[in-house]
């Protein structure tokens, strides 16, 4: 980060195992890092803000691999391609050459979406919650909330009520 007082920038997370991807954050207070290239290619792990904040006062950066930082992904979905956190919680990363994205759920569940977009990298409009999905000279947009599965435990709930509501007694 670059600090104003000083004119200098300081480092709060050290030992970026390859060229950082993107940088976001989420409303829960989180800094997600991604690496793009090299043989950790994909990894994007959480930082608090709260230890970032801590890291940048002490002048001690944390380590990308240490115990400050959550792994919420390590396969190759990430690669070189951005990535955002939508509206919901939901992480979305251009996943390369897998021909798409990849949507990871805030409790880490990640599900690849292959739209045919080889190379794909990802854009984020906040103001809207769309997302343009770009490969080489063309972009597709799409809405973030429509790539937001319904949680298994609110369908689970509703089968659950019909069952009981249309069950009959018979005295």
């Amino acid at each position: 980060f670059y600090d104003l007082t000083t004119g200098t920038n300081r480092d709060v997370i050290s030992n970026i195992p390859g060229a950082t991807t993107a940088v976001a954050f989420d409303q829960s207070g989180h800094l997600y890092v991604g690496v793009g290239f090299g043989a950790d290619r994909g990894e994007i792990r959480r930082f608090d803000i709260a230890d970032l904040d801590a890291a940048y006062t002490a002048d001690t950066a944390l380590e990308f691999d240490g115990s400050e930082g959550v792994t919420v992904n390590s396969a190759d979905k990430n690669s070189g391609a951005g990535f955002f956190v939508s509206d919901a919680g939901y992480l979305f990363a251009g996943n390369g050459v897998q021909g798409g994205f990849t949507g990871i759920s805030p409790a880490g569940v990640a599900v690849v979406y292959d739209l045919g977009k080889s190379f794909a990298s990802i854009e984020y409009d906040a103001f809207n919650d769309e997302f343009a999905l770009i490969d080489g000279g063309s972009a597709e947009i799409f809405a973030a909330s429509s790539f937001i599965p319904e949680p298994l435990g609110l369908t689970l709930l509703g089968l659950g009520a019909m069952l009981l509501l249309g069950r009959r007694r018979v005295a």
